[in-house]
């Protein structure tokens, strides 16, 4: 998988596709401290799938129903992540941070 993080903003859906809910500044330290918390998240670890996801609720997706302002109990899953990094550095002032996961 590849996934590129927008640094310093919050989003309504956790993705680059909702509302900006939050903004925080940042500058180079901010990918360093990020690279060196990125071990963190490997290995097997128990995760909340959100709202926003292809995931099924009776019969429905999670992102369906999330739109329709509807949120549901779900169940933390284990899921695996062997190796996470920091692709590229693409400088501050593109709030992008490139990962492989």
């Amino acid at each position: 998988y590849f996934a590129v993080g927008k640094l310093g903003e919050a989003t309504d859906t956790l993705d680059g596709e909702g509302n900006v809910t939050s903004t925080q500044p940042y500058d180079d330290s901010t990918l360093q401290r990020m690279e060196a918390l990125l071990p963190q998240f490997t290995g097997n670890i128990m995760q909340v799938p959100p709202m926003y996801s292809a995931l099924h609720k009776d019969g429905k997706r999670l992102y369906e129903l999330a739109r329709q302002g509807v949120e549901v109990e779900r169940e933390a899953r284990q899921v695996s992540i062997e190796r996470l990094r920091l692709v590229d550095d693409r400088g501050v002032g593109s709030h992008e941070a490139p990962l492989s996961l």
